[in-house]
């Protein structure tokens, strides 16, 4: 993984887009910012209920399109 992309591009941007702090999608979530950060990351998966809140809090998106990985589109 490049250290400048986003593991999760579509899902930062919208995270920023909607002006959520990562805090507060932490604590949505049920986790630690730290926690959170590592999932964005990609150091360490999602679990399925953090999926589905992220998918009701991003609900414009498909699921498949949210949590796209770096590499994904990188190679289209």
């Amino acid at each position: 993984m490049i250290a400048d992309i986003p593991y999760y591009p579509t899902l930062e941007a919208k995270i920023a887009e909607k002006g959520y702090a990562k805090k507060d999608i932490a604590k949505e979530l049920g986790i630690s910012h730290r926690s959170l950060t590592s999932k964005l990351s990609g150091s360490v998966d999602f679990w399925w209920k953090e999926v589905e809140v992220l998918c009701k809090l991003f609900s414009d998106i498909s699921p498949f399109e949210l949590f796209s990985h770096a590499e994904d589109t990188e190679t289209s």
